[in-house]
């Protein structure tokens, strides 16, 4: 019998889900896209969304729903976040 890797169960979890992948400048494109989506997961120094107007909570406003995932390198608050 074969082993399933995660990979593979990803895979089948995400199979009935559109992904959209999108490079956010802020304005109605980003609110628009925002409005449907069920999560928000970026990777940018904290003041970047800041900049944009993209904060948990202006994107709560644009959609109560959404889960707003930020992973970083280096974390938001320590020596490094900067770099």
């Amino acid at each position: 019998m074969k082993q399933i890797t995660e990979t593979e169960q990803f895979a089948d979890l995400m199979r009935e889900r559109g992904n959209v992948p999108a490079l956010l400048s802020g304005g109605e494109t980003d609110e628009r896209l925002l409005s449907s989506a069920d999560t928000l997961i970026e990777n940018h120094r904290s003041e970047t969304l800041s900049r944009l107007d993209l904060t948990e909570d202006t994107t709560c406003n644009i959609n109560r729903r959404l889960v707003h995932c930020a992973m970083t390198g280096y974390g938001r608050d320590v020596g490094r976040a900067s770099v």
